[in-house]
């Protein structure tokens, strides 16, 4: 699951789509995200979140788990609290700790433009129309510009009526670390107060020396801080 440092990037604040989003055109869904992007940042203040890691092996079992208090203030700045972990210390060190690390790192600055779904990152090619969770959504194939580990290569579902990610699957369009040999991830999405927040990833990976595990990723308890007021949206 090495994208989540993504989340911040992913959250889109709901506005109507504008005109022209019927012409299904791969460019112009990819600039509609990033004003969403650009919405977002200026209404989100701050929030906070109840986030819990778990690497699940062949078997069934849970070998480590770590259930962490994030919290975001803008403009970028993230940090993880652990309350709980159990498990494997190796592996909450060599996984968890890694994306957090990355994820803080993304969370502003350059590497925030450089992980972000925006037309110096991605090429969008329109797929067809889909419905995720009942609702009208556009299928688009994302492909990144560059071999680089903040960005990934696959499906992106966007949907119809926000112009905002619901749905991802996809792998890192570059291996980001040593440990791990393989990646694929699927994170899902849940619309709270207008914005669309990670609600699920649940990610296939093959570790060195640990061999294949599922690591799965639940956010919940959002608590959002955002401008309210006409010129904030």
């Amino acid at each position: 699951m090495l994208v989540l440092p993504l989340t911040t990037i992913f959250l889109a604040v709901s506005v109507p789509a504008t005109a022209g989003v019927g012409v299904i055109d791969g460019g112009r869904l990819l600039a509609q995200l990033a004003a969403h992007n650009q919405a977002r940042e200026h209404r989100l203040l701050q929030f906070s979140e109840t986030r819990t890691y778990n690497v699940i092996s062949a078997g069934g079992d849970v070998q480590a788990a770590e259930r962490v208090l994030v919290e975001y203030r803008a403009p970028g700045r993230k940090t993880f609290s652990t309350t709980f972990a159990a498990g494997s210390r190796a592996i909450r060190s060599l996984v968890f700790r890694h994306l957090m690390e990355i994820e803080a790192a993304t969370a502003g600055g350059p590497e925030q433009q450089d992980s972000a779904i925006t037309p110096a990152n991605y090429y969008f090619r329109f797929l067809g129309e889909d419905r995720v969770d009942g609702r009208k959504s556009y299928a688009v194939e994302a492909i990144p510009r560059r071999n680089d580990k903040y960005l990934f290569d696959g499906k992106v579902w966007i949907d119809a009526e926000d112009t905002a990610v619901v749905k991802i699957a996809a792998r890192p369009a570059r291996n980001p670390s040593f440990w791990i040999k393989h990646v694929d991830f699927v994170r899902t999405y849940q619309k709270i107060n207008g914005f669309w927040l990670p609600l699920r990833d649940v990610t296939t990976v093959e570790l060195r020396m640990y061999g294949p595990k599922v690591l799965t990723v639940d956010h919940r308890n959002y608590v959002l801080n955002y401008d309210v007021t006409e010129s904030g949206r």
